[in-house]
């Protein structure tokens, strides 16, 4: 048989939340670009501020700066805010009780996304500023190495619900605001440097342009090689080099350098062979080891050099970045000069490797934000992917579709090379369902013929232990078949779990690399969980579609039986009541008092028994007949009702209050069944009141119609509630009110055959409220 082929999965239309994802994500790259030609404080603050309001929409921005003192905040910039406005932020302590002082101290952005959380954080906020608080609010800290610069601040004029996908561009906006910042505090350092040195003679100003131009550098290039070769230029002929190199750490290893100028080949050809290390290069050694520059005179008279190269001089400066990493190394060869190295060249070559050091980290930073945003898009096409997943799992009770669905969403979210369905049949596993490849043809005859469930561990260990068996490096020898397997590289076996055991095993497979992450076993492990319990609910719902159906036709059973013994009682009822009034006939005027008694009981009971026949069969045909459904005017039927009942009730005083009341969806003569029901025993139970009151309304809801019937009766024992719409439950004496106990049993069968639903509330003595909901028609 072929492998089975990895089917292609379907593209799921962006979700809003995708969509506004990808929108912030533009956001940032049109904000990165224009940091990087930002020059000034200023530029920087306008470029992060402007796109941050338009984003989400808020009312105002604003920046505050640490002062150089580095115990005070100031207003460094704002947008939004009318000139001279008065509002919370102000110029103030560091060490302030306010929001701005507190997320620099803590690190920690701060989100308000309505004015009482603001206020309930901050109490005495409004008092100490004298205005009134923003009703929503973002305050978000820059650090640039370890150092607070300032707090990034949005208000808003309505509540605001800050998605996460908000909160992360928020964050990354506010670090590469410090960064820029930084960025353009260098620059200007760089600048006010060049200016001093001007003044003191032409070369220090050539120096000067030349750190000048490393801040350009830096700026312009994204990439710390395209720094070095933008740079080399500029810094090898104000050393008055021959060459130059900036050589990158790989750990110990040594990578390919960037080079400028007549480096001579026996430098190339060593510093650009495969497999060097920091231990093959001595000089470079000594500086990582003592963190400090080093500068020789003349390469050949150190002791411990590379003895194959030429006669220069040679200058090295460790490169690091801004948290003191060794990253590498800015090496100088010069011809031998009489003078040697001067401070003025050392100073140039320190703060040229410094500025590299900055690009280095910049780079790193650049990297980890595009790894956000690459890690953000994979992250929105699981959700989307999931979500429709999550869709199919409650729409689907197949479980061999919701398992093949399963497959397909590892399929696209984990770089696996197979997905299989193992099933136990006996002592062996076969495979139920398999996306991608079983890897060689022997593998795939032994998942045909059956894989043994005492020698295959993968599938033995989480069926016995019933946990997810993890294989970082595939042991082959595990499922005895060393010379079919030596292909996987990881897998990875859940059990899946139902109430009445193991169901199946769910594998994957790596064959191309080693290890799951944290993010893929959370991921295996949430799908898996999730598709147990849909195949539990797949199950549940055979097995309920099976009862439902069994019941039902008990039901018919029960109901045809229901309706013929009624049917045939009324015979025998009959003749008792027949054979009774011939027996006081017979007996004419000599008929004994008690014995005449005696036959008005039988009477009696016999037409409560017809009562009872009449009653049953009235429920039987209820459930039988067909609904006719067709809109009803409710307060028509109502008015209908209400005349028939008050012709009873002429003696009576009743006070109705019927309200406005809708047209339903429902079968005309069963609505009415019920109204009469309900009315009538509204009128019955408030009897031995002076004055009845009987109120009926309807309230309308999303989907449906909820109608009440209230009346100032009797009322009855809540606890009993249960049992008023049970066949032939009465929760009153014949004596004190007549009744057969089949009426509000019928109210509920025809409100349930509509799809509707019944209950009571009353409290004894206090009259009830009667109510039910109708379906709207869709």
């Amino acid at each position: 048989m072929p492998d089975t082929p990895t089917p292609s999965p379907t593209t799921a239309p962006p979700s809003a939340a995708s969509q506004r994802a990808d929108h912030l994500i533009a956001r940032l790259q049109d904000v990165t670009e224009q940091l990087a030609a930002a020059r000034t404080q200023e530029q920087v603050f306008v470029i992060v501020l402007q796109p941050a309001l338009q984003a989400l929409k808020a009312l105002a921005g604003v920046v505050l700066l640490v002062n150089a003192a580095k115990d005070r905040l100031e207003i460094a910039a704002v947008q939004g805010y009318e000139e001279g406005a008065q509002t919370i932020w102000q110029n103030g302590p560091l060490n302030g009780n306010g929001p701005a002082g507190d997320v620099l101290r803590k690190n920690t952005p701060l989100f308000f996304e309505h004015q009482d959380d603001l206020l309930r954080a901050y109490p005495e906020l409004a008092a100490q500023s004298g205005v009134t608080l923003p009703v929503a609010t973002a305050v978000l800290p820059m650090f640039l190495d370890e150092r607070p610069l300032g707090t990034l601040v949005l208000d808003f004029q309505e509540p605001y619900r800050f998605s996460d996908e908000e909160r992360r561009f928020l964050r990354t906006l506010a670090s590469q605001c410090a960064i820029a910042f930084g960025r353009a505090q260098l620059t200007t350092r760089l600048r006010g440097q060049l200016q001093e040195r001007t003044s003191e003679s032409e070369v220090a100003r050539d120096r000067a342009e030349v750190l000048a131009a490393l801040g350009d550098a830096l700026q312009r290039a994204a990439t710390p090689e395209e720094v070095a070769q933008l740079a080399l230029p500029r810094i090898g002929p104000a050393l008055r080099a021959q060459c130059m190199l900036m050589v990158r750490l790989d750990a110990c290893a040594i990578r390919l350098p960037t080079l400028w100028g007549d480096t001579p080949e026996v430098i190339v050809s060593y510093m650009t062979r495969p497999g060097l290390s920091l231990r093959d290069t001595p000089v470079l050694q000594r500086v990582a080891d003592s963190g400090q520059g080093l500068y020789l005179d003349d390469y050949h008279r150190e002791p411990g050099t590379v003895w194959s190269f030429p006669a220069l001089a040679n200058g090295v400066e460790p490169i690091h970045t801004p948290d003191g990493t060794l990253e590498g190394f800015l090496v100088t060869w010069r011809p031998v000069v009489q003078h040697g190295w001067q401070e003025g060249e050392r100073d140039l070559l320190k703060r040229a490797a410094a500025t590299l050091g900055l690009a280095l980290e910049r780079a790193q930073s650049a990297a980890q934000l595009e790894a956000q945003h690459a890690a953000l898009d994979a992250r929105n096409r699981v959700l989307a992917a999931a979500e429709d997943w999550a869709r199919d799992l409650t729409l689907d009770t197949d479980p061999f579709t919701l398992i093949r669905r399963a497959q397909e969403l590892l399929y696209m979210s984990l770089p696996v090379q197979a997905a299989a369905y193992y099933e136990r049949e006996g002592d062996r596993w076969f495979v139920r369902s398999m996306l991608g490849e079983f890897g060689n043809d022997d593998l795939r005859r032994a998942h045909d013929a059956g894989l043994p469930h005492a020698t295959t561990g993968s599938l033995r260990v989480p069926f016995e232990t019933g946990e997810v068996h993890y294989q970082d490096e595939y042991d082959v020898s595990i499922d005895g078949m060393p010379e079919h397997t030596s292909h996987v590289a990881a897998t990875a076996m859940l059990p899946l779990m139902t109430v009445h055991g193991v169901r199946g095993i769910f594998g994957l497979a790596l064959f191309d690399r080693t290890g799951w992450t944290g993010v893929g076993r959370a991921i295996i492990e949430t799908v898996g969980r999730s598709l147990a319990l849909a195949l539990d609910r797949a199950d549940q719902a055979v097995e309920l579609t099976r009862e439902r159906a069994a019941l039902a036709a008990a039901n018919e059973e029960l109901e045809a039986f229901a309706y013929s013994v009624s049917h045939d009682l009324r015979t025998p009822v009959r003749h008792i009541m027949g054979f009774n009034d011939l027996l006081r006939k017979s007996f004419g005027t000599s008929l004994d008092p008690k014995a005449a008694q005696y036959l008005q009981v039988v009477d009696q009971a016999a037409a409560r028994m017809n009562i009872l026949i009449n009653a049953m069969l009235d429920l039987s045909r209820t459930s039988r007949q067909p609904l006719l459904m067709r809109l009803v005017d409710l307060g028509a039927l109502v008015a209908s009702v209400q005349a028939e009942l008050e012709l009873e009730m002429l003696d009576r005083k009743v006070l109705w209050q019927v309200s406005p009341l809708p047209l339903i969806s429902a079968d005309h003569n069963l609505l009415r069944q019920v109204m009469l029901n309900l009315l009538a025993n509204a009128l019955k139970y408030t009897r031995t009141k002076e004055a009845g009151n009987v109120e009926v309304w309807a309230e309308e809801r999303e989907d449906e119609w909820a109608i009440f019937v209230r009346d100032n009766g009797v009322g009855f024992d809540p606890r009993y509630a249960d049992k008023l719409f049970g066949v032939f439950q009465r929760l009153h004496r014949q004596e004190e009110f007549e009744g057969t106990g089949v009426g509000l049993a019928n109210v509920r069968r025809i409100v349930q055959r509509h799809g509707g639903r019944v209950w009571a509330q009353s409290t004894l003595g206090e009259g009830a409220t009667f109510g039910f909901v109708l379906p709207k028609p869709d």
